[in-house]
C-alpha cells in the first residue's frame, strides 16, 4: 500500500503539471486572424484609367467580396474552438490530444498497479512454493529414512534366517605310523578345521579347501594363502547346525620334532564357500588361519599327549 500511495501521488502531481501546461499553452494560443491577400494589378496605366472611368459604383465590389471572406473565415474559426468558458477559448484538437494523453497516463498507472500486484502475488507464490518444497523435502527424507529402516530390518530378518558357515574348532589327530601322500612316517600329528552352519537354513554348494605351512617360530608375519578352489572337494549341502570338516594336514617325523623343539610352528589355513537358499546368486566365503605351537604334554587317564596352542594368525580371518 505504501508503494502504491507514493506512485499515486507522483501520478497526480504529473497530471497537474501536464494540465497546467496545456491550459497555459492554450490560453496563450493566439487567435486565428484571417489574412487578406490583396490582388495585384498586373496591368499598367491603361487599367488604372479604365478603373477611374468606372466611377464610384464599381469601387464597392471589392469591399463586398472582402466582407464575405471575413465572415466565412470567422465561421470556420468558430468550428475549431470550443465555446468560450471562463475567458478561455480551447481548441478542439488540442483539448482532445490533452484528454487522450491524460487517459493514456491513467491507463499506464492502472497497468503498473496491476503489474505490481501480479509481481507481489508471484513473490508470495514463490515463498509458498519454497516453504512447501522444504516441507516436502523433509517428508521425503523422513520417508527415505523409514524405508531404509524397513529395508535394514528386512535384511536383518533375512540375515538371521540365512545359512552362516563359521569356524568351530581345530581337531587334532595323532598317528604313531602311516603314510601322508604316499610317504611313510613313524609318527605324525594331523590338524583338521571344523566348520558349522550356525544359520537357520541350509547352506548349499558348500566347498572347502585346506592349506598349511611350517615356518620358523620367530616369524611374526603370517604367510599368504591362495585358496585352491579347483582342487576343492565336491559341493555338498549343510543343514542348520550341521558340521563339515576340511582335509587333514599333518606334521610328521623330523618336521614334527622341530615343532616340538619349538624351532618351528605349524600354520593351518582353511576356507569355505557356499550359497544360501535366499539368494542363489551371491556366493558366501569364509576363511580362517591359525598359528599352532607346541605347548608341552598333558597327562590324562588315557596317558600323556601333546598340548597344542591354537591362535588366530594374520589377516585371512574373514567371513561374508
Amino acid at each position: 500500500m505504501q508503494r502504491f500511495g507514493a506512485f499515486s501521488l507522483a501520478v497526480i502531481v504529473s497530471l497537474l503539471i501536464v494540465v497546467a501546461g496545456l491550459l497555459h499553452a492554450l490560453k496563450q494560443h493566439p487567435p486565428y486572424t484571417p489574412q487578406v491577400n490583396t490582388e495585384q494589378q498586373p496591368d499598367g496605366a491603361l487599367k488604372g484609367e479604365e478603373n477611374a472611368k468606372a466611377g464610384e459604383p464599381q469601387a464597392a465590389k471589392p469591399d463586398e467580396v472582402h466582407g464575405r471572406k471575413e465572415a466565412q473565415e470567422r465561421e470556420e474559426e468558430g468550428t475549431e474552438f470550443w465555446p468560450s468558458f471562463l475567458g478561455l477559448r480551447l481548441k478542439i484538437t488540442d483539448s482532445l490530444i490533452a484528454g487522450f494523453t491524460l487517459g493514456l497516463l491513467i491507463f499506464t498507472g492502472l497497468l503498473w498497479r496491476s503489474t505490481d500486484k501480479l509481481w507481489l502475488a508471484g513473490e508470495k507464490q514463490l515463498r509458498l512454493l519454497a516453504e512447501t518444497s522444504a516441507v516436502q523435502s523433509r517428508d521425503t527424507q523422513a520417508s527415505i529414512a523409514e524405508a531404509k529402516k524397513s529395508a535394514d530390518a528386512a535384511m536383518l530378518a533375512v540375515g538371521s534366517e540365512r545359512a552362516w558357515l563359521s569356524f568351530e574348532k581345530v581337531n587334532t589327530l595323532t598317528s604313531p605310523s602311516g603314510e601322508v601322500d604316499g610317504v611313510p612316517f613313524q609318527s605324525a600329528v594331523g590338524f583338521v578345521v571344523q566348520w558349522k552352519n550356525n544359520g537357520r537354513s541350509p547352506a548349499i554348494k558348500v566347498q572347502i579347501v585346506t592349506g598349511f605351512r611350517v615356518i620358523p617360530a620367530r616369524t611374526e608375519k603370517a604367510p599368504r594363502f591362495d585358496p585352491p578352489w579347483d582342487s576343492a572337494r565336491a559341493s555338498v549341502p549343510i543343514g542348520p547346525s550341521g558340521v563339515v570338516m576340511g582335509e587333514a594336514r599333518a606334521a610328521a617325523d623330523g618336521v614334527l620334532d622341530s615343532i616340538i623343539r619349538r624351532e618351528n610352528v605349524f600354520v593351518l589355513y582353511s576356507a569355505v564357500r557356499y550359497f544360501d537358499v535366499f539368494n542363489s546368486e551371491i556366493m558366501r566365503t569364509s576363511e580362517t588361519c591359525f598359528r599352532i605351537e607346541y605347548n608341552g604334554e598333558v597327562q590324562t587317564p588315557e596317558g600323556s599327549h601333546a598340548n597344542w596352542n591354537v591362535q588366530g594368525f594374520g589377516p585371512q580371518n574373514t567371513a561374508t
